[in-house]
């Protein structure tokens, strides 16, 4: 992962990135080190931790970064890991748009002996996220009836117990 992270920047002309992590048990050691990648090509990196694919989203585009890495094997087993990309237009990254080319790249970088720890600051947008998806909540409707709430396998946690009580959402009927 460290050496995806560095050709996600020999890839994208991003100069400021947003890394984020799920909830797997290796997703924040993963996190750090494609985080490290991207500080060894020069690159400006925020963490925003434990965290919703949404919410890392969100947040890239919400704060202005250039590109964004999600830590995560989204809806795959266990044994699976990966990184979601995206773009400055928030796009994800896709073959269509080079994920071929990062992956070539990645060919070329040499494995270091051990993954270099890199410090880089970290924000909490908990809180712009929830204003948002509580503002866009029924759009402008009273909600009634049920309200169904992706946790993410526990990544949205946080966002989710914020939104209960900013809906007035009462649990277990």
């Amino acid at each position: 992962v460290y050496r995806i992270g560095r050709a996600l920047a020999r890839h994208l002309p991003a100069r400021t990135w947003l890394v984020g992590y799920d909830a797997r048990a290796h997703s924040a050691a993963l996190y750090r080190a494609v985080a490290a990648g991207l500080a060894d090509e020069g690159r400006t990196v925020t963490g925003t931790g434990l965290t919703s694919t949404p919410q890392l989203h969100f947040t890239q585009v919400h704060r202005g970064f250039e590109a964004g890495v999600m830590v995560t094997a989204s809806h795959n087993p266990k044994e699976y890991h990966g990184c979601k990309v995206f773009d400055g237009a928030g796009g994800s990254v896709s073959y269509e748009k080079g994920l071929d080319r990062v992956e070539a790249i990645v060919a070329g970088v040499s494995a270091p002996e051990r993954v270099p720890e890199r410090a880089f600051a970290e924000i909490d947008g908990v809180e712009e996220y929830v204003a948002f998806v509580a503002g866009n909540a029924g759009q402008g409707r009273k909600l009634a009836g049920r309200v169904v709430i992706d946790i993410s396998n526990g990544s949205a946690g946080r966002v989710f117990s914020r939104l209960v009580e900013r809906l007035g959402v009462v649990l277990g009927q």
